[in-house]
């Protein structure tokens, strides 16, 4: 009797204004068998290379003091 295990590679893509908070939630992530496709600052570069490389799940920092956040929420949804 074979025995399989179906595995799926779950992608990420994290966006967040501080380098040192991306790379840490990137080590995490991996760590723990995720795969981050994406990880960027701004938010025209973090939809652009979602295009190139969808994802699963997004972690996004709206808690950046900047005025946009909204409209970069619309741009996700188009």
């Amino acid at each position: 009797m074979l025995d399989f295990k179906i595995v799926m590679i779950i992608k990420v893509a994290v966006f967040a204004s501080s380098q040192d908070q991306r790379q840490h939630l990137q080590s995490m992530l991996e760590k723990n068998g995720l795969d981050v496709v994406v990880s960027a600052a701004a938010g025209e570069q973090f939809l652009s290379a979602l295009k190139q490389n969808p994802a699963d799940v997004l972690l996004i920092d709206l808690r950046d003091d900047e005025d946009d956040d909204l409209d970069f929420l619309d741009a996700l949804t188009e």
